[in-house]
């Protein structure tokens, strides 16, 4: 391979967990993704960028650590792309995750569904 000493491998693996944070007493939708360090000993940082419903990718951070909280996300579907980043300047290729975040009336499902497997059922 043309492996030059200017280039830079992408992250090893991307996750996404969906969740909810409560500020100000209202509850929103979160997700937070985690990543796995590029093996590049060059990697100055990480760029973790989202593509919403299709459109342009927006950079939600630049970060040397290794996950961020996105706060009060929108019911959409996501492609959550990080990128590491060389002290060159120049960015890897991209590892990605899709994720597709329903409404809130789906946050309430896991715990009904975890009392209905806990509890007998009243037949």
């Amino acid at each position: 391979s043309n492996f030059s000493l200017d280039s830079i491998e992408p992250p090893g693996s991307i996750s996404v967990r969906p969740g909810t944070t409560t500020s100000a007493g209202v509850t929103v939708p979160n997700l937070v993704i985690n990543w796995t360090p590029s093996p590049t000993p060059a990697t100055q940082k990480y760029r973790l960028y989202a593509k919403v419903n299709g459109g342009n990718p927006i950079l939600l951070t630049e970060t040397t650590g290794l996950s961020f909280e996105y706060i009060d996300t929108p019911e959409a579907d996501f492609l959550f792309s990080v990128v590491a980043v060389a002290f060159s300047g120049r960015e890897s290729t991209p590892t990605s995750i899709i994720h597709h975040l329903i409404g809130s009336g789906g946050v309430a499902v896991p715990p009904n569904t975890i009392r209905m497997v806990d509890e007998p059922s009243n037949t």
